[in-house]
């Protein structure tokens, strides 16, 4: 199957690979767009992002910790004859290792979800990859980790502050029980106001696009009040 010019394996749905759909099509125009020289691609699943950008001739480091879809991601990324640094290993705030689950090469890898297959992936923070491992600073960062997106960010935070990438960070919806209405399920983006709260003390201004998160630097860098004595 082929789109945008890319080869990729029949695996999963087209639409986490070759066929994106409107709103990931959106999240790519914006990473394209904006992404000068490094993009971290944290939760890289088969390479949506990854192998775009990589085409487009920039440095890609990207990050997926389940290692089935790690491998296929590897496999489009030689079909392809692209570089990028791909890491199997998790992105959270501790350094470490984390328990997940998933289901198989189409199932992302999720911290929270209670699924037949578990497995341990080694875990990093972002400041600790820069830090401690001397990685290049992105200048673009595309978060997608089924509801663990405030620990990225909690561990991203020296990051943020002094080399001010943008990112794009995906708000997926829980589903919770209405006490007044039993039976009654309703849908909510709780990291959404999470992580638009973290950005926003950090100096960043947000925009929700296509089930996304926008955010970018804002000229005038804040950082929240002080705290009392």
């Amino acid at each position: 199957m082929a789109s945008d010019g890319l080869n990729w394996l029949k695996v999963g749905l087209a639409r986490d690979n070759c066929a994106p759909e409107s709103h990931e099509k959106l999240g790519i125009d914006i990473v394209r767009s904006n992404t000068q020289n490094i993009l971290w691609d944290i939760g890289a699943y088969h390479g949506m992002y990854a192998l775009r950008v990589a085409k487009d001739g920039k440095t890609v480091y990207a990050f997926e910790p389940n290692p089935d879809a790690y491998k296929i991601l590897n496999q489009n990324l030689k079909l392809n004859r692209l570089a990028a640094h791909t890491m199997n290993m998790a992105i959270s705030s501790f350094e470490g290792t984390m328990k997940l689950t998933g289901t198989g090469p189409f199932g992302t890898a999720n911290y929270y979800s209670f699924a037949e297959r578990s497995f341990k992936a080694p875990c990093q923070s972002i400041d600790n990859l820069i830090m401690k491992e001397k990685m290049p600073p992105p200048d673009f960062i595309k978060i997608d980790v089924e509801q663990h997106e405030v620990e990225v960010l909690k561990g991203a935070v020296f990051t943020l502050i002094n080399h001010a990438p943008r990112l794009l960070v995906e708000c997926h919806r829980i589903q919770y029980t209405v006490r007044s209405h039993p039976g009654e399920t309703r849908n909510i983006r709780l990291n959404q106001y999470l992580v638009e709260e973290l950005l926003n003390r950090l100096g960043y201004v947000n925009q929700f696009v296509g089930e996304k998160i926008y955010a970018t630097p804002s000229a005038v860098r804040s950082y929240g009040t002080s705290r009392p004595d």
